[in-house]
């Protein structure tokens, strides 16, 4: 029995020891960096030059070396990831990474420091559009173990990149602002609150739109119920956004109307959808109907039952009536 206890005491060791030092190998050193600002909105003119600073930050306690490169980007899905566009790639239509000259190509960043790259912009005379975009990145070498929370995905399936986006827009032009709501789904019919909404809209402008607003929920009587702000979200040109909006609590009752009242642009173009949802808990109106039969039939059961042992109670009397005068009847013919 004591060798038992031993030889499992010993097994127990051996799988703990063996189970931290597995995890301590697998385990990848994360570097923190930062980008600030993460994105900048410059208002520039045709054949302007221009110069904007960016700085990293090493948040780690050792020195970190890499690159720092600019680079053009398109949006790839409807959440609104970012995919850099590198190499011999085609250039996206609203490109602006030729105007910049970076002050480096690779820089060192002390530990708990930040180390400034500045960018020298020369605005093209010809700006084929209202909006471009570029992003300047940081690449770390990354030697040996480790890895980076990236805030960018590169086309050469290399992540570990952090960047900061530059926006473009060009001053004194009459600029195409035209968004679209090109999704605005809710079910229909739903036993329970919340609702769920989900929300897309289709920037068909030549420059980026940030619009702004709120989805309601008002009940059938037209009373407010609940509202929720659509996160401020900046669309790029001809590219879809998708939004989630959830409104009202668990506990609704009736039809309501979910509706999309928002603003976007220079001028505050309006923006705005309707859609309509029954909300009824059919299980529990069920449970309620059911229990109201029970008690109804229980109720009559009782009320039966009350009236039959008054009946038959009523002809037990009559009986006892009918021998009590045929005893009186006897009696009398006794004492005549």
């Amino acid at each position: 029995m004591k060798k038992d206890l031993a030889l499992l005491f010993v097994l127990v060791f051996l799988t703990l020891y063996l189970t931290k030092n597995i995890s301590a190998q697998t385990e990848k050193q994360v570097l923190s960096i930062t980008a600030f600002p993460a994105v900048q909105d410059k208002e520039v003119a045709p054949g302007e030059k221009a110069h904007l600073q960016v700085q990293f930050k090493n948040e780690e306690s050792s020195f970190i070396v890499g690159k720092v490169q600019i680079a053009d980007y398109v949006i790839k899905d409807r959440s609104g990831s970012l995919q850099l566009v590198e190499g011999d790639q085609q250039k996206p239509k609203y490109a602006a990474s030729s105007w910049i000259t970076l002050s480096a190509d690779s820089i060192t960043i002390p530990p708990r420091d930040v180390v400034t790259v500045d960018l020298f912009v020369t605005v093209p005379e010809n700006v084929p559009s209202c909006g471009s975009y570029a992003v300047l990145y940081f690449q770390p070498a990354l030697p040996g173990k480790g890895e980076v929370r990236s805030n960018l995905n590169s086309s050469s399936g290399i992540t570990a990149k952090i960047g900061a986006l530059i926006n473009f827009h060009v001053a004194g032009r009459q600029c195409k602002e035209n968004l679209i709501v090109s999704k605005f789904e809710a079910p229909s019919f739903q036993e329970f609150g919340p609702i769920k909404i989900n929300l897309e809209l289709l920037n068909n402008s030549d420059i980026d739109m940030q619009p702004q607003g709120l989805v309601n929920l008002t009940n059938m009587f037209g009373g407010y119920v609940d509202s929720q702000k659509i996160r401020d979200l900046r669309i790029f040109p001809e590219t879809v956004k998708a939004y989630e909006a959830t409104v009202g609590n668990k506990w609704l009752l009736g039809r309501y109307k979910i509706s999309l009242a928002a603003s976007y642009g220079t001028g505050g173009k309006k923006l705005t959808t309707v859609s309509y949802i029954w909300v009824i808990p059919w299980r529990i109106g069920l449970i309620v109907l059911l229990s109201l039969i029970i008690l109804i039939l229980l109720i009559r059961t009782m009320l039966g039952r009350s009236k039959k042992m008054r009946l038959n109670l009523e002809e037990r009397l009559e009986e006892e009536k009918g021998e009590i005068e045929k005893l009186k009847e006897q009696l009398r013919k006794r004492t005549s």
